[in-house]
């Protein structure tokens, strides 16, 4: 028998049960995780491998119990009877795995705060130097116990005060550990907002994003959009007097990319409400400690009532169940974070619109719709008994623009040797023409300034030198037509 109680007696049968629910959860988790890791390889970075490697030892935890749990103790004594001083050769591995996941959990902690508070971007380096603190510091302290009961002969009870000091004292600096790391955490990301004006948060352990505050928020740096807009609108007030028809086409134009102001305003709003959010990170720190502490408090306590001599039936039952849930424990707060759900979202998304249209299509086949019957309601005849599509991709006869798209350019990148657009330099000639001989503009490739504007919608240089021309010369419209152009 183990000093440690993980697996219950062959006659327990209701501690059996409780064992075999809560560590084939922990199995189910375990596998999820597993699953998703190696699914997505946009989610293989240090930090998630730490966690997915974490998970595997976990894995391995409720395979044992599992097993254990199942089998009748007299298979083991094969081994037991070979290695004397492994007591219970189940309960022996146990403690070497849970002692191990322990010491990830510190190296996961001690990753978190070297990023974090640090800025540390060499922490990848850190992964054979937390291989070997966690199995190796674990087989260490196993060992230990193991050369004791050997040397010193002393039998496998459940009263050998050493094995829980082995057990119980890493468990409780863990614990320690991630309360220090977690309130530094706390003190880093508030200190970061008073100082910068942020606020910062890790989703899950893994990816951030940044929320602005008003002083620094991205909506006060304008875009290209912004800018053009004011600018417009300048042009539109100089030619208000001149060009009321144009005036309407710009307005109508310009409407469509200007932001309203009130938009803008809720923006700020929204980033002013989220500084105060707390980051995801502090959140999946508190829930594991209280998870964490939960689950072990009543292994603690079994053992503190077993010194006493006092009754422990309901409270072994209750350890019981709780001691497997520690995969499930850690699958929950490691593994499950934004990205992780992203990535589900946007993968059932996928195959659910991947489901609906093969649905639709086994729906059109039983319906008997193909090219058959289509061309034979038509009047035309056919053997061939294809599917008919429900969207006709051949091109008309009489479809003119086949094959042709117009590109509304960037306001700095005008293709001036395109047949569909305004040549400037022609406007620009005309305009210095029209500037020496007191004569109108007559645009020799836009016959019209609704071409010009539906057209380049951003040529802000085109539009200023027509409305500048137009001034000078005290017409009524932007530009002449030609009686015959007009016809």
């Amino acid at each position: 028998m183990s000093s440690i109680i993980f697996i219950p007696n062959d006659t327990d049968n209701i501690n059996s049960i409780l064992v075999t629910i809560s560590s084939s959860l922990s199995l189910v988790g375990c596998l999820f995780i597993l699953c998703i890791y190696i699914y997505y390889k946009e989610l293989r970075e240090f930090q998630l491998k730490l966690i997915f490697i974490m998970t595997i030892n976990d894995f391995i935890i409720s395979i044992i119990f599992l097993i254990a749990t199942h089998i009748k103790p007299k298979y083991f004594d094969v081994i037991t009877n070979a290695f004397p001083f492994f007591c219970n050769f189940p309960d022996s591995l146990l403690h070497y795995f849970f002692l191990s996941s322990f010491f990830w959990e510190v190296c996961i902690a001690h990753t978190l705060i070297q990023v974090i508070k640090y800025n540390n971007d060499k922490v990848e380096d850190n992964l054979k130097r937390y291989f070997l603190f966690s199995y190796g510091l674990s087989a260490l302290l196993i060992g230990s116990l193991f050369c004791l009961r050997n040397y010193s002969k002393i039998d496998c009870h459940h009263d050998s005060i050493f094995p829980h000091l082995l057990f119980f004292i890493p468990l409780i600096l863990t614990w320690i550990y991630n309360i220090i790391v977690c309130v530094l955490l706390t003190k880093t990301f508030k200190k970061q907002a008073m100082n910068f004006g942020y606020s910062l948060g890790i989703n899950g352990g893994s990816g951030s994003y940044i929320n602005f505050n008003d002083s620094h928020s991205i909506d006060n740096y304008s875009n290209i959009i912004i800018k053009n807009t004011v600018v417009n609108n300048d042009i539109i007030n100089n030619s208000n007097n001149n060009n009321p028809m144009g005036n309407s086409i710009i307005n109508n134009s310009i409407s469509n990319i200007n932001i309203n102001s009130s938009q803008q305003s809720s923006k700020r709003n929204n980033s002013k409400k989220r500084i105060g959010k707390t980051p995801n990170i502090i959140w999946t720190s508190i829930f594991f400690l209280f998870s964490f502490g939960f689950i072990w408090s009543w292994s603690i306590l079994v053992i503190i009532l077993k010194y006493l001599s006092l009754d422990l039936k309901y409270i072994l039952m209750i350890s019981y169940f709780f001691i497997p849930l520690h995969g499930c424990m850690n699958a929950v707060c490691f593994g499950v974070n934004d990205r992780l759900r992203m990535n589900l979202k946007k993968s059932c998304t996928k195959y659910y619109y991947k489901f609906l249209g093969l649905f639709n299509l086994d729906k059109r086949k039983s319906y008997g719709i193909n090219k058959n019957n289509n061309k034979n309601n038509s009047g035309g005849g056919s053997n061939n008994g294809e599917e008919r599509s429900l969207i006709d991709y051949s091109p008309d006869e009489d479809d003119e623009d086949d094959g042709i798209y117009y590109q509304i350019p960037s306001p700095s990148l005008i293709d001036q040797h395109s047949s569909n657009f305004t040549d400037f330099s022609v406007i620009s000639d005309n305009n210095n023409n029209s500037n020496n001989n007191n004569g109108p503009y007559n645009p020799t490739r836009s016959n019209s300034i609704t071409e010009l504007l539906y057209n380049n919608l951003n040529s802000l240089n085109a539009i200023r030198s027509l409305s500048n021309n137009n001034i000078n010369n005290n017409n009524n419209g932007f530009c002449t037509i030609d009686e015959d152009e007009s016809k």
